[in-house]
Parts: structure tokens; C-alpha cells; sequence
């Protein structure tokens, strides 16, 4: 199995990864496949909530493998767009999560 995921983020890719996470965890899941996909999106942003606690420019993200495919999913089944800013560095983490898994 491959190393673990790790990726550098700007404070403020890392506070929009935040709020995109937020937005889908209110999703009123129904499978058991999606309730999974929030269950692990959610251990993400407790992740991401503790290093916003310490203020710094860039934060180096590391992500276990259920945790990457999980964030590649958020951009596949939840976002969809590349236009905004989000919706292109999510497509970015989405292209390098791929490349380091498959």
C-alpha cells in the first residue's frame, strides 16, 4: 500500500476546504456508502479544525488513505466544478489524490 497523502495548503484553501466540508456534511445521507463518506469527511475536518487553531501561512496536510479517497469523493460526488476557486483546488486535490492511489 502506498505512503499516506500529503499536499500543502494556504490558510486560505485550507479555511474554503473547511466550508466545503461543512456544507456537505449537512447532506441528509441514506446509504450506508454516503453515512460512511461523512463519517470520514468529518474525522477531515476535526483535522483541519485543530491546525486553523494555530495561525500560519501554508499548512502541510497529511491524510490517511481512507481519508484522501474520501476528499477525492467530495469533489466527485458533491462539487463538480472547477470554475471557482474551491471548485479548481479541490479538482487539483482530487487529480493528485488520484495520481497517488491509482
Amino acid at each position: 500500500m502506498k505512503t499516506k497523502f500529503k499536499t500543502t495548503l494556504q490558510r486560505h484553501a485550507l479555511e474554503g476546504l473547511e466550508e466545503v466540508i461543512v456544507k456537505a456534511l449537512q447532506y441528509n445521507a441514506e446509504t450506508d456508502d454516503d453515512k460512511l463518506l461523512l463519517c470520514v469527511l468529518d474525522s477531515i475536518l476535526k483535522k483541519i479544525q485543530l491546525k486553523l487553531l494555530l495561525y500560519k501561512p501554508t499548512y502541510n496536510l497529511k491524510l490517511e488513505h481512507e481519508q484522501a479517497i474520501a476528499l477525492r469523493m467530495l469533489y466527485t460526488d458533491f462539487v463538480q466544478e472547477n470554475k471557482s476557486y474551491m471548485g479548481a483546488k479541490l479538482h487539483l486535490l482530487a487529480n493528485q489524490i488520484h495520481q497517488h492511489f491509482y
